[in-house]
């Protein structure tokens, strides 16, 4: 399966959405000083606490 995105932030939801699925867990490990774009989901995986925020679960 391939799937196309636009930018490296969609792609980086795409990769957390698809292993959260096939794997069930929900914890991410991220470095400090980490950026994986300006989305909900990418924020959420950031050690910095100005951007880290919980997301809910769907």
């Amino acid at each position: 399966v391939v799937f196309f995105t636009n930018s490296g932030t969609e792609a980086n939801e795409l990769a957390m959405m698809i292993a959260r699925l096939y794997t069930g867990n929900h914890d991410i490990i991220s470095l400090r000083n980490a950026y994986h774009g300006n989305a909900a989901g990418t924020m959420c995986a950031t050690a910095q606490s100005c951007w880290k925020f919980n997301v809910s679960a769907q």
